[in-house]
């Protein structure tokens, strides 16, 4: 388990969690970073996942490094914040 308070994290995997609840400051010091991968692996469409809040993506025009944003098959995601691709 990360400890959410490292801010020296490059890579945010999602192994399996069909629910995400990812607190509203949970990105807001992850300087360093670049993979975010919060969708699911496979390509099976019933496998989707749900996060109870989309707050989280606030924060990420603070991630200047990050080069991978995937949220495949997450659902309850109806937009992006503009800051995205800054």
């Amino acid at each position: 388990m990360i400890d959410p308070k490292d801010d020296h994290i490059e890579a945010l995997f999602n192994p399996g969690e069909t629910v995400l609840n990812l607190k509203q400051d949970y990105l807001a010091n992850k300087k360093h970073l670049k993979i975010i991968h919060l969708g699911r692996w496979c390509s099976k469409p019933e496998q989707h996942l749900q996060v109870e809040g989309t707050e989280f993506l606030k924060y990420s025009k603070k991630l200047k490094n990050v080069r991978l944003l995937s949220l495949k098959g997450v659902s309850r995601i109806m937009e992006l914040p503009n800051s995205i691709g800054e």
